[in-house]
């Protein structure tokens, strides 16, 4: 997906949707817990945000809501407007309490170019990567890493050890995606805009 933005030469990136449904069954612990879908599940989209665009998030507007009689104690829906340090806004819809058609966990994605758009989603052709600007459509080929997932992971933070470097993916650098979670909860609860980030 990132290989596909860095090479699409669809002109200026406009804007970014992202959207997650998932009708969940909680367990105990989520049920109880403040913040559930942004902790459990919106963490992994915003981290995403920062890793497609190469940027952190500045400021972020944001609305998290419960159900009567969901059985959570936190909210299940959020709906969020996250502005990137780089300018770029992208608006975010996610709910793990959304009967009905399920997306992928990854969600579904449209990064808006002047000259068209590429998706992360099913366009016809099965979920994936897509390209479309306005007259066709085409989905590229994924070309798999040599390690996957969590064989993945390990593999990088074992070489940051052995090269005694930051790993690619480090607590230093998650704690930027908490933090832009948590101005989403505060956003929600004081009805106005967070700014993490300085303008200037």
């Amino acid at each position: 997906m990132k290989q596909t933005l860095q090479s699409a030469n669809l002109g200026r990136l406009s804007f970014v949707q992202s959207e997650f449904f998932y009708g969940h069954e909680g367990k105990p612990y989520q049920k109880t817990m403040d913040n559930y879908v942004l902790l459990e599940m919106s963490v992994h989209h915003v981290d995403m945000i920062r890793f497609l665009l190469d940027s952190d998030i500045a400021q972020v507007t944001g609305k998290t809501w419960n159900t009567p009689g969901s059985g959570y104690a936190g909210d299940p829906h959020v709906h969020a407007v996250y502005q990137t340090e780089s300018g770029v806004n992208v608006f975010y819809l996610g709910s793990l309490l959304a009967k009905g058609a399920a997306t992928p966990w990854e969600g579904a994605w449209r990064f808006q170019f002047e000259g068209g758009a590429v998706h992360l989603d099913d366009l016809g052709d099965g979920y994936g990567v897509y390209i479309a600007d306005g007259r066709t459509k085409s989905r590229i080929g994924f070309q798999a890493q040599e390690l996957e997932g969590i064989h993945g992971v390990l593999a990088e933070f074992a070489a940051s050890i052995r090269e005694q470097r930051e790993p690619k993916i480090s607590g230093a650098d998650n704690m930027r995606t908490l933090a832009a979670l948590l101005a989403t909860a505060e956003s929600s609860k004081q009805g106005k805009a967070i700014r993490l980030i300085p303008e200037g």
